[in-house]
């Protein structure tokens, strides 16, 4: 290999290395998630809603702030409670929760220890799509187990 040629060679990979860098960066600062609070609504405490069979209920996620050590953080809520409201539902009951996505990212609701139906998991691209900021989607949760979830 001559001397041009092991030139060209180490030219050709800092700038494959460059670019893959720039091409990070720009990914990093493209999906970063923004901490500002300027003008954010304050959390509002949980509350319970007792749910009867039948009855829908709306759930809409959003962004708020909440100071915690002195400090404004901004948070994800659920109706702008953090935590979110607490459902009460009977055993063998059925409800649907209509979900409005009010954050700034595509998300889901996925609920742990609920026995559900596969297409309301709320695991996005395995049982249903995300989501979109401003989208909505009405899951239809049966509760046939005791207990709190």
């Amino acid at each position: 290999m001559t001397m041009k040629n092991n030139t060209i060679l180490w030219i050709l990979g800092i700038v494959v290395v460059l670019a893959g860098f720039l091409s990070y960066q720009t990914r990093q600062q493209s999906s970063s998630f923004s901490t500002t609070t300027a003008g954010l609504p304050a959390a509002k405490s949980s509350e319970t809603v007792e749910l009867k069979n039948g009855d829908t209920f709306n759930l809409t996620a959003s962004i708020v702030q909440k100071t915690i050590q002195g400090k404004p953080v901004k948070m994800l809520a659920y109706n702008g409670m953090v935590p979110g409201p607490l459902m009460k539902v009977s055993q063998n009951s059925q409800i649907t929760v209509h979900f409005t996505n009010d954050t700034d990212v595509p998300t889901t609701l996925h609920s742990h220890g609920v026995r559900l139906d596969n297409a309301f998991d709320g695991v996005p691209d395995s049982t249903q799509k995300a989501i979109p900021v401003g989208g909505s989607f009405d899951y239809t949760l049966k509760f046939p187990d005791a207990g709190m979830f």
